[in-house]
């Protein structure tokens, strides 16, 4: 069991962190070192990880104080409480109410931090239903395209919202003209709002429109409003925040659509000056002023997702104490249909999130473990922004059988590039039925590890509070060239353009990792509100940076950039560039970012022969140096500055190799501080003038976190060699079931309405049962129940049902002489 010791008034005398402004001192501001050892030792609850908490079935009072007593005796912190597809208890009721503000007291008991999750599944907006039920005029809809060949035909449904005709010039707008009768050799394009059909994942109804700012206001209500009336006196302590879950703007209507709100040619017209109906084919083929049209409507959606979710919620957030945390949808990434700009809606998050899913390590724009820009962009934003914590959502669907190494070398890796709060996905309430299937695997007693994770729990317990104390100061900013992937991006087809986009950056951002250069990445939108200039620096928010990067793939800069760049250049500030000057501003062709080049030629670099690093180190000398490390090596590493010292966590994601080098940065002693047990131990060094050499070698999946104190003390001596012999057994190999052994059957005979099925996939067998029954398919399978509507459906007679054979064969694998007789 998990003690902490420390009052609260007392931790928070501790944990209290001096935000420092944008400032090129070499140490931040931060905790002194015996607040940050005190804090390892024994880290509070909202340092340690936190799971979503799925309710999945008719929770009780008793199964709730259950749960929560299994995660505080496993060392886990608080959870978020998620609903989600199985769940019986009719969700935002009086009863569902009631269980949430019941969770709230209990997990106050424990000492754990209880979280709210704003959906009933996925994607935030729709309340479970309760929002498009409430407002049937806001499902999501989508702008669709359809081409002709000559006139299109009469009692087009749904009508025609605008058609254009193409001539040798122009599209003309011929909406709710005659249109000739006679063949006619024109083309034309007819735009209709198509709107989502209902769904059962949306509990009958449909998404929601996220650009409508009354969208929103109705789902607060809904959701946040409802748990304020039953739990609010605990929002901010008990209940530090709320989660949201992928919210999106991505439109209905496939490939044939763009994005769509009612407001969208009104808030393009102001913003951009021209009207975007006769430019709407741009959109979609490479016709007119189309890369200006795209850049222009994209940054459009951007504004109203901006301005009517993401600041609405987190003005509601901070002005009821709750931090706002979360994530969107960040791996379609350069594609902006689902979300523009995902770095710039993170600037409007109190904990910015991402989730890391599966067990595949992959470095491709779209990859979850393995992608170090999704992890870097939150880190960057929480610099920025002045945040402290940074949030995954961690192992959905990595299976049943991941394996604790994997589990380490995953979050370590998460860790070592910029998250400080892991939130484990996902912790079952029940594994019954189609609920076994939902991108297991269940930090819960359904694993056979579970007694055993406390290990684990009390790792990235310690390990959060090392990555969340101090600061982590960059001094390197790379602008993210995502305004120029809205250029070439076409829903109809992804040219090769848009893939060197996507590609070019993910590559770079890779190379950055390798050479171990400590940068930050800044959206567009974020340095239009929150940056400026002073000398030599350009300031984003609380960071300050003496150099600025731009990377493989940016081709456009907005009209903002522009003026910040040519102000930081004038002020002696300095670029290094891997492609030639942008020939692009809003998406417009210009020869003004090469007549800036060419104007200050000695501070405006190209990387130039060899890799361009040496540019980058001579004009932002790092804080850290590695050498001796083999090409390719997967080593990743996180410095954090403190009052006194700096924390230095190395991480090898390399499942099978070792990796072994030395760094050298600036200290006078170093100590190991290891995760696992909480013990500090004085770490081997050579000192050479004011800075420290550390050799280290680290096995597969192994990590190292050492402090390195300003404060001089005598290096301590190198660990003898290890040796390794083999230990006889003491006796002959035993094997003894604990526990009775699950077989899986997958495969049965089924039995309904008189007629027989043999050898039936138990997932075919089942949707067969329900058909049979008047059902299209299992209705708790992949489904969201609104209200009752699930439970209403179950009305069937007494005699009603099926039968399922399912037939196996045993062998017997002992020796007649051991037993006494064969088994099956």
């Amino acid at each position: 069991m998990i003690t902490n010791r420390r009052s609260p008034a007392a931790l928070c005398a501790i944990l209290i962190l001096a935000v420092a402004g944008a400032s090129c001192a070499r140490k931040a501001a931060g905790p002194s070192y015996d607040a940050l050892l005190s804090a390892f030792a024994d880290p509070p609850a909202g340092y340690r990880s936190a799971p979503l908490w799925v309710w999945n079935d008719l929770m009780t009072r008793e199964e709730i104080e259950r749960q929560l007593e299994e995660f505080k005796a496993r060392g886990i912190g608080g959870a978020f409480i998620h609903p989600r597809p199985g769940l019986i208890t009719p969700y935002l009721s009086e009863e569902w109410f009631s269980l949430c503000a019941y969770a709230v007291e209990a997990g106050k008991g424990l000492g754990l931090k209880i979280w709210l999750y704003d959906e009933n599944s996925y994607p935030s907006g729709f309340a479970g239903g309760h929002v498009p039920a409430a407002m049937p005029d806001a499902a999501n809809a989508g702008l669709r395209m359809r081409k002709f060949d000559g006139p299109p035909p009469a009692g087009l449904d749904p009508a025609p919202l605008l058609v254009l005709r193409r001539t040798l010039t122009r599209f003309e707008d011929v909406t709710g003209k005659a249109l000739p009768t006679v063949p006619d050799a024109s083309t034309y394009y007819v735009f209709d709002v198509v709107r989502s059909g209902p769904s059962p994942w949306h509990g009958g109804f449909t998404y929601v429109d996220l650009m409508r700012k009354d969208v929103t206001e109705r789902f607060l209500d809904l959701t946040l409003n409802g748990y304020k009336a039953v739990i609010g006196g605990e929002f901010g302590l008990t209940v530090p925040g709320v989660f949201q879950d992928e919210a999106e703007v991505g439109p209905a209507g496939g490939r044939e659509a763009v994005n769509y709100t009612p407001a969208l040619f009104q808030a393009f017209q102001s913003r951009w000056g021209y009207d975007l109906r006769p430019e709407l084919v741009s959109l979609f083929e490479e016709v007119g002023n189309w890369k200006r049209v795209r850049h222009d409507f994209y940054s459009t959606i951007l504004d109203l997702f901006v301005e009517n979710w993401a600041k609405p919620y987190y003005a509601y957030a901070t002005d009821n104490n709750l931090i706002f945390t979360g994530h969107y949808w960040e791996h379609e990434w350069p594609r902006p249909r689902v979300s523009p700009d995902n770095l710039a809606m993170a600037a409007y998050a109190h904990m910015p999130g991402i989730d890391v899913l599966m067990n595949e390590f992959s470095t491709a724009p779209n990859a979850q473990f393995g992608n170090a820009r999704a992890v870097r962009e939150i880190r960057s934003a929480a610099n920025q922004r002045g945040r402290e914590r940074t949030l995954s959502e961690t192992y959905g669907a990595s299976g049943w059988d991941l394996t604790f190494a994997d589990q380490k070398r995953i979050g370590d890796w998460e860790y070592a590039l910029g998250v400080n709060f892991l939130n484990q996905h996902l912790s079952y309430a029940t594994i019954k039925g189609a609920r076994k299937r939902d991108h297991p695997l269940s930090f819960s007693d359904h694993e056979p590890w579970w007694e055993h994770y406390q290990a684990l729990a009390d790792y990235f317990g310690r390990l959060s509070v090392a990555m969340s104390l101090g600061q982590q100061v960059n001094e390197v900013l790379v602008i993210e060239p995502t305004t120029t992937a809205w250029m070439f991006y076409s829903p109809a087809s992804e040219s090769e353009e848009f893939r060197t986009v996507g590609a070019d950056f993910q590559a770079f951002i890779h190379l950055l990792e390798s050479e171990h250069i400590e940068y930050d990445v800044v959206s567009e939108k974020a340095l239009q509100e929150f940056g400026s200039v002073s000398h030599a620096r350009l300031n984003v928010g609380d960071r300050s940076y003496r150099l600025v990067i731009l990377p493989p793939g940016l081709r456009n800069f907005e009209d903002t950039t522009l003026a910040l760049v040519r102000e930081y250049l004038i002020r002696d500030g300095h670029i290094v560039s891997w492609v030639a000057p942008p020939d692009y501003v809003n998406g417009l062709l210009t020869e003004d970012l090469r007549e800036l080049q060419a104007s200050f030629g000695d501070r405006w670099l190209n990387s130039g022969p060899g890799s361009g690093f040496d540019k980058v180190r001579r004009y932002a000398p790092p804080g850290i140096t590695f050498s001796g490390l083999l090409s390719g090596a997967k080593l990743f590493h996180q410095r954090r500055q403190f009052s006194g010292g700096q924390m230095v966590f190395l991480a090898n994601a390399e499942p099978e190799a070792t990796v072994s080098g030395s760094m050298k940065l600036s200290g006078g002693s170093v100590e190991a501080w290891d995760p696992f047990t909480g013990r500090v131990e004085a770490y081997p060094f050579a000192r050479q003038g004011g800075l420290v050499d550390i050799s280290f070698s680290l096995p597969p999946a192994g990590s190292l976190l050492l402090c390195v104190r300003d404060e001089r003390t005598k290096a301590a001596a190198a660990p003898a060699p290890t040796s390794w012999s083999a230990v006889p057994a003491d006796g002959e190999l035993a094997v003894e079931a604990l526990e009775p052994n699950v077989l899986t059957l997958d495969y049965c005979d089924l039995t309904v309405a008189d007629r027989t099925e043999k050898d039936l996939y138990f997932y075919d067998a089942q949707k067969k049962a329900f058909q049979a029954h008047g059902l299209e398919r299992n209705p708790w399978d992949s489904a969201v129940q609104y209200k009752t509507n699930i439970l209403d459906l179950d009305k069937f007679p007494g005699n009603s049902g099926f039968e399922a054979v399912f037939g196996f064969r045993t062998v017997s694998l002992f020796r007649p002489e051991t037993t006494p007789g064969p088994i099956g």
